[in-house]
């Protein structure tokens, strides 16, 4: 991404720019597709998120916004898929909140696209993003995505994108939900972002990489 690129032109790990080109993931969405059987939609609202439990993804943001719409909207759920090291202390941040029995700790999946299923609104609050292939995998799935706006994530959903919030701010985060909650701001805002997937396709990358190799040959 380019956010990887200038991240290494300033921390010094590569001096010359001329040495990095930005090649964006070739994103398969028909690999995306599982033959696993759905049952029926929660009828609760589901906020939901996929991530390794680590401090890069920034769950006490997430987990305040979900505690200020719980205030308004006290049967949603937050569904929370990814496992790691910061699992028992986010169950203690989230019990200290009082929102712990409206969450739902998913844990590791292989099937990450039938679970994201069950959200209404995906979320990354993360504090930076190398990428972010998350991201197209929710938009695949039919889910909007709310994110927060820093490193790699613009460059993914669009630096305009409705979906994107200040980085930390769960306020702003809460607000962002409480908009897109109803169905026709959900399904415009996911017509929006899937019109991005058109972006990073395997053939776009292969014939950026294919741009690259061919001046590096043309300059032997």
């Amino acid at each position: 991404s380019e956010a990887v690129k200038r991240y290494l032109l300033e921390s010094g790990e590569i001096a010359d720019s001329k040495k990095i080109e930005v090649v964006h993931y070739g994103f398969d969405k028909n690999l995306t597709v599982t033959a696993t059987t759905q049952g029926e939609k929660n009828a609760e609202f589901v906020i939901g998120t996929v991530g390794r439990l680590a401090q890069q993804k920034d769950y006490p943001t997430l987990f305040a916004a979900f505690k200020l719409f719980l205030a308004e909207n006290s049967s949603s759920k937050l569904l929370v898929i990814g496992g790691g090291s910061l699992k028992e202390e986010l169950q203690e941040l989230a019990q200290k909140l009082g929102v712990q029995e409206r969450i739902i700790w998913f844990g590791r999946t292989n099937d990450v696209i039938s679970a994201m299923r069950q959200m209404d609104i995906f979320v990354l609050a993360s504090k930076y993003e190398g990428f972010g292939l998350v991201l197209l995998e929710a938009i695949q799935a039919g889910i909007p995505v709310i994110a927060a706006n820093n490193s790699a994530i613009p460059e993914v959903l669009g630096v305009n994108s409705e979906g994107l919030f200040h980085t930390g701010d769960a306020t702003g985060l809460c607000n962002k939900i409480e908009e897109f909650k109803s169905e026709p701001k959900r399904s415009q805002l996911i017509e929006e972002q899937y019109a991005r997937l058109s972006s990073f396709t395997p053939e776009s990358m292969i014939t950026k990489m294919n741009s690259v190799y061919d001046r590096v040959l043309a300059g032997l």
